[in-house]
């Protein structure tokens, strides 16, 4: 049976070449606390509300982001300039100087509508392709409810080199635009 999971996640890996996805512990266990501060620009452009949910218990796991709560259709911009990886309803950034980030959740539905057609025009910017780079402030995507969420935000992760740590920190230091660049 492991043998069998190595294969598919090898496989599930190689699908996106040197940047694979962070994937963050599913445990019941107590995340990594360290409180570091990674200059950033938020993430999310207008009003939008979060507390630090970071490793609060959950059914079953521990919750290793924080949930940004905003109408959908918000835009979210790049929090720190590096290489863009995406999949429905997620992206990533292996930024330039080893940290990394992860948001999840982004629209799902044709504007105005609940229709969960997974429309990539409506879920990530126009142009923007994985393995593409990015600058800090630059449009990547937008809010929604997409997957088990339980109303419109981005559940936003973030990782050091040395794995994943509590964004909160970041997020209540970061400088916050008025437009995407």
């Amino acid at each position: 049976m492991i043998s069998v999971l190595m294969l598919v996640a090898g496989q599930v890996w190689a699908a996106y070449g040197k940047y694979p996805p962070p994937v963050a512990p599913f445990s019941n266990r107590n995340l990594p606390a360290a409180h570091v501060r990674m200059p950033i620009i938020f993430p999310l452009i207008g009003y939008s509300n979060y507390v630090d949910g970071y490793n609060s218990q959950r059914s079953g796991f521990r919750h290793t982001g924080i949930d940004i709560k905003a109408s959908k259709m918000t835009p979210i911009v790049a929090p720190f300039r590096g290489t863009f990886g995406n999949k429905v309803h997620t992206f990533w950034i292996y930024g330039d100087y080893g940290w990394k980030c992860l948001g999840t959740h982004l629209n799902d539905d044709t504007p105005g509508t609940n229709d969960g057609k997974n429309d990539f025009d409506f879920m990530f910017a126009p142009n923007l392709r994985f393995g593409d780079h990015d600058e800090p402030g630059q449009l990547i995507g937008y809010v929604g409810n997409s997957g088990d969420a339980t109303g419109p935000h981005l559940h936003f992760e973030m990782y050091s080199p040395m794995g994943l740590r509590n964004p909160f920190p970041s997020l209540q230091h970061a400088m916050h635009t008025d437009s995407p660049v």
